[in-house]
C-alpha cells in the first residue's frame, strides 16, 4: 500500500485504506455470488451463494495474515470457493 501510494498508483487500499478496501472488495465478491443466482434465474443456488459468498467475504474482510502473504493465500482461498460453487452451479443448472 505504501509503495502504491508513493508511486501514485490508485488502488482501493490507497484510496479507502486497508480496512475499508477489504470490506468493499469482500462485499463485491459476496454480491457477485448472490447476483449469480438471480442472473441465472435459479433460486436453488441462492442458499449456496449466501454460504460461499459469506465465507469469501469473511476471508477477505477479516483475514489476520501478514500483509505480504495475504493476497496470495486469499486469492487461492476465494478461487477455491468459486470452484466449489461452480461445481454446485453446474450440477443444479445443467444436470438433471
Amino acid at each position: 500500500i505504501e509503495g502504491d501510494a508513493k508511486d501514485q498508483v490508485w488502488t482501493w487500499p490507497v484510496i479507502f485504506g486497508e480496512k475499508r478496501a477489504r470490506i468493499i472488495i469482500g462485499g463485491g465478491i459476496f454480491g457477485s455470488f448472490v447476483a449469480s443466482s438471480f442472473l441465472l434465474k435459479e433460486l436453488k443456488l441462492f442458499p449456496w451463494a449466501l454460504i460461499f459468498g459469506g465465507v469469501s467475504f469473511l476471508l477477505v474482510a477479516f483475514s489476520k495474515r501478514n500483509q505480504k502473504t495475504v493476497s496470495d493465500w486469499l486469492f487461492l482461498e476465494v478461487m477455491g470457493m468459486v470452484a466449489v460453487y461452480g461445481i454446485i452451479l453446474v450440477k443444479i443448472v445443467f444436470l438433471p
